[in-house]
């Protein structure tokens, strides 16, 4: 495992503990994009330049901010959000990238850098 931000021993495992499972964010079907799908990869473009697909990464990171919004993440906690690729995936979604394109400019509020 790496180690990449040094709070871990290289040789550590990660272990069913650690991991946060979220079963809030996922929508009524596959395909089905949600309000907070859409929100999340909004604001992952426009504050940090990342693409976001609306089935996979998009509904993560929906689930990301719903863990900083409830508490379940603090803010200024390290936490790592894996990213698998969102670019491709975006393309099979024409109602997605025609959302994101027609949203007004907002300025994203409850975000710390």
């Amino acid at each position: 495992m790496l180690d990449l931000l040094g709070t871990l021993p290289a040789s550590s495992q990660v272990q069913a503990e650690h991991l946060r499972i979220r079963t809030d964010q996922v929508g009524t079907a596959y395909a089905a994009q949600t309000e907070e799908v859409a929100k999340a990869m909004l604001l992952a473009a426009r504050t940090e330049g990342i693409v976001l697909d609306p089935v996979y990464t998009g509904r993560a990171m929906a689930g990301l901010v719903a863990a900083v919004a409830d508490g379940t993440i603090s803010p200024g906690v390290c936490t790592v959000f894996v990213h698998t690729g969102g670019l491709p995936g975006l393309f099979g979604h024409p109602q997605a990238m025609a959302r994101a394109i027609s949203a007004p400019p907002t300025k994203p509020t409850g975000v710390q850098r």
